[in-house]
């Protein structure tokens, strides 16, 4: 998508130069423009993302190995932290809220959801 953009970028400079006078291909470039910095930083996002996601894994593969290597005896099972259902009930509207937040911010970039009636 972000090479796309920068083509038509491109396409939209070559018509600038052809005529100077072209209102639009001005405002394409930067609505272009900004869609490829939003593209980018989000891709950032999930980079970073997968980059703790691997850490944390490693991480997890390291405890279970030290785990394993330890005598059985001295081996605790982890205990389950308590939570009350309105602990849970906060937990779960702060996560849909997040979802909710991050939908936002990639509705720009991904356009308005299309509602489609089923034809069969």
């Amino acid at each position: 998508a972000i090479k796309r953009l920068e083509r038509g970028v491109d396409l939209y400079r070559d018509a600038l130069r052809s005529d100077e006078e072209i209102n639009d291909a001005r405002h394409n470039i930067e609505v272009a423009r900004r869609a490829i910095e939003r593209l980018r930083l989000i891709e950032q996002q999930q980079q970073q993302q997968q980059d703790n996601q691997d850490q944390d894994q490693e991480n997890d593969d390291e405890q279970d190995q030290q785990q394993q290597n330890q005598d059985p005896s001295e081996a605790r099972p982890p205990q389950a932290e308590q939570m009350s259902k309105d602990e849970a009930e906060q937990l779960l509207d702060a996560m849909r809220q997040e979802e909710q937040n991050k939908r936002l911010q990639l509705h720009p970039v991904m356009g308005a959801p299309v509602n489609v009636e089923k034809d069969w």
